[in-house]
């Protein structure tokens, strides 16, 4: 099977996968289907993967991971006896290259502007790479913090000094501050 080595770590049909064209995505045979793992390897795969990993994060990790073991002369042995084949490049690869850090676009017109503080990489014990947020102001005044990754909803009260906002930390991940022009507040 090409791949065997990765697509067994990786433990993934197919069918759950992202296009084959996002990030670090690999071939995984189209017949494979994931296995039941027992109680020890489950643990064992979050230790590499997290406990709640997303496709990017596993991508990076597996990167990793079989950077190592072609590195070594008898796991790379054990890789390419399972099968020589594998289509990832084992030493390298398109994930030193990639823009790692937050984004952050109006979804409608508006002078209030979200910034980001702090650290928004990857969180190696969830195995979260990709984060994903819509922040919309209430009255109050409140920001609300909807998270596409679980649908989980935090509601923040503001409080401004210089037309900025206290620090809102999201998520346990990254922080938010919301700038308001004076007296251009708009709830919604």
């Amino acid at each position: 099977m090409i791949n065997h080595a990765r697509t067994l770590l990786l433990n993934e049909s197919p069918t759950n996968r992202p296009a084959f064209d996002d990030h670090g995505e690999e071939y995984i045979p189209a017949a494979f289907t994931a296995q039941s793992l027992p109680s020890y390897l489950t643990r064992l795969r979050s230790i590499f993967l997290g406990t709640r990993s997303d496709p990017l994060y596993q991508n990076f990790r597996l990167a990793q991971l079989m950077g190592v073991l072609h590195s070594n002369d008898v796991a790379r042995e054990y890789v390419l006896g399972l099968d020589g084949r594998y289509t990832y490049r084992p030493f390298g690869g398109s994930f030193v290259e990639y823009g790692f850090g937050a984004t952050v676009r109006a979804l409608g017109a508006t002078t209030m502007v979200l910034e980001t503080v702090g650290d928004s990489s990857s969180n190696d014990n969830s195995g979260r790479a990709s984060f994903s947020w819509r922040a919309q102001t209430a009255a109050g005044p409140r920001l609300v913090v909807h998270s596409a990754w679980d649908d989980s909803i935090e509601e923040h009260d503001l409080v401004f000094t210089d037309e900025r906002s206290q620090l809102i930390q999201v998520e346990n991940q990254m922080y938010l501050r919301l700038f308001v022009p004076a007296g251009s507040w708009a709830a919604g």
